[in-house]
């Protein structure tokens, strides 16, 4: 009697094992197949970066002729290391430049090169026979330190007519390499490294992490209720917004010397980027020294059917064609 109990605790026991591990199973390959949440974003970033050469005072720019898939997306990139056709620094004559200098919204994160609105404003040059060449200086993370130095050490080769600067609410984050003129080392503590000396349940858990889609979601959860919004600015006496200042300051003033036109594009909303606390202080520099600045429009941010997904909030193909037609105008009413 004692055995056949035995025995059926086992059965069950190994039932209910591998009910857990088909039930698991099941969830891990529809997960896969369908990424509902988007999670495959946080392995492609990481080998996107993985791929980036290191540079003296810009951080890392994209390696020369790349031919790469991210996020099922085809990236290539130029002898220049930027993503887009060839771009010789003599310009043609009788042709106007337009650089577009930014982060991975300029880069086009997740999106096919000829859906990105640099590539769309390019399109709408052409069909309106405006001869104006677009070049899209854009690479993943970069700041305005670092798009400042790219900008004054290779961009300026390009001999552009126009420059605008697209900014991000995280553009004053410091990089590594970066040619910071003000509080260097204290700066340089602030960059996110990770850690390399983890002990062996945390090697655990990230080797599952990486292997599983499940596991991907429940580290997602973690890092949704437990992440805390950390501002490393302060104000405007906070080193970084000093430093970046700095850097808007050269960029300024290069243009002015180059006679190159300035155009600052805000990526936030044309109603509520004055209540973003890193946004706002760059309207106020702007305004401050009377530069005319604009924004994006306020629909891209209210609702998530323009991003690449639930977590990867670029912005996807048709987010691109709103934010294409909305610099084109700006830009064709500016001119």
């Amino acid at each position: 009697m004692k055995n056949g109990s035995k025995n059926n605790l086992l059965i069950r026991c190994a039932v209910v094992i591998l009910m857990t591990a088909s039930t698991f199973f099941v969830i891990e390959l529809v997960l896969r197949l369908f990424d509902p949440l988007g999670v495959s974003y946080f392995s492609e970033v990481d080998a996107y970066f993985d791929i980036l050469e290191t540079k003296d005072n810009y951080s890392y720019i994209h390696p020369a002729l790349m031919d790469e898939i991210f996020q099922g997306v085809s990236v290539q990139t130029n002898s220049r290391g930027l993503r887009g056709p060839e771009f010789p620094f003599q310009k043609p004559e009788g042709l106007k430049r337009l650089l577009i200098l930014g982060d991975s919204i300029v880069f086009g994160w997740g999106v096919e090169y000829e859906n990105t609105f640099p590539a769309l404003i390019q399109r709408n040059f052409d069909l309106s026979d405006i001869h104006t060449e677009v070049i899209p200086a854009g690479v993943c993370s970069w700041n305005t330190r670092t798009e400042y130095e790219y900008f004054k050490r290779e961009a300026i080769k390009f001999s552009p007519d126009i420059l605008m600067l697209v900014i991000v609410g995280n553009d004053t984050d410091p990089k590594d390499n970066s040619n910071i003129e003000i509080g260097k080392e204290e700066l340089l503590d602030l960059v996110y490294r990770p850690n390399t000396e983890q002990d062996i349940l945390r090697r655990i858990w990230f080797g599952l992490v990486e292997l599983s889609y499940v596991f991907r979601h429940f580290q997602f959860a973690v890092k949704m209720l437990t992440e805390k919004d950390y501002e490393k600015i302060t104000g405007r006496d906070d080193l970084t917004w000093l430093d970046t200042q700095l850097a808007l300051d050269g960029m300024i003033s290069l243009c002015e010397e180059e006679g190159v036109s300035f155009i600052p594009v805000l990526y936030g909303g044309s109603e509520s980027y004055m209540t973003h606390p890193i946004l706002s202080m760059y309207a106020e520099y702007f305004d401050e020294n009377s530069i005319d600045y604009f924004t994006v429009p306020e629909k891209l941010f209210s609702s998530s059917r323009y991003q690449n997904s639930a977590i990867d909030n670029h912005p996807n193909p048709e987010g691109h064609r709103i934010i294409a037609g909305h610099l084109f105008r700006i830009l064709t009413e500016t001119d």
